[in-house]
């Protein structure tokens, strides 16, 4: 369930990233780099698969929107 959640984030990830203005690009990457290291810390307070749907998703699609 977590890998096709996963796969998900990236997929939905992969399409919003065009979208992003190539002018604020340091902006995003510091907001998208704190949503996914607030989502990975989630992980030390849950203890049910269900609810480690919702920081799995949010990791994966904000990986995919951070410019390499």
């Amino acid at each position: 369930m977590l890998g096709a959640v996963s796969e998900i984030g990236i997929i939905l990830g992969s399409a919003y990233a065009p979208k992003i203005k190539k002018g604020k690009l340091g902006f995003y990457h510091v907001l998208f780099g704190t949503f996914i290291s607030a989502s990975l810390m989630s992980y030390i307070l849950i203890h049910n698969v269900f609810l480690a749907v919702i920081p799995t998703f949010a990791v994966s699609f904000f990986l995919e929107l951070i410019p390499f």
